[in-house]
């Protein structure tokens, strides 16, 4: 004779193996295919926040991992490689500035990281 408790358990557990499944399937679609949207967006914002406050004529590259940013080129001097540096981790959805920029004819500015 078959226990009925049994065959009471068994949907349950289908159910919850079935969901555990769907679930891991959603989190792995979104590191793989949300995430570097949300990189290129914030990189785009952070460029967008550099043109306006003019600071857009020098070479800059913003790379966005996560919410963490790195600037990297050369500036004309340490006031504007500062505006850049504060522009940047001002920008909404960024937590955190990596600054390797370069002045011309110096040193790497060097703040470092910045939260």
């Amino acid at each position: 004779m078959v226990n009925s408790t049994s065959q009471k358990k068994s949907p349950f557990i289908l159910l919850l193996l079935l969901s555990i499944l769907v679930i891991s399937t959603l989190v792995v679609a979104s590191l793989y295919f949300v995430r570097p949207n949300l990189e290129t967006e914030l990189a785009q914002r952070v460029s967008h926040n550099l043109e306006k406050e003019g600071v857009s004529d020098t070479k800059v590259d913003v790379v966005v991992t996560g919410r963490d940013a790195v600037i990297t080129g050369e500036v004309e001097s340490i006031v504007v490689a500062k505006k850049i540096e504060q522009t940047a981790k001002d920008t909404c959805g960024i937590r955190f500035i990596d600054n390797q920029l370069l002045v011309k004819n110096s040193q790497r500015v060097s703040s470092g990281k910045t939260e």
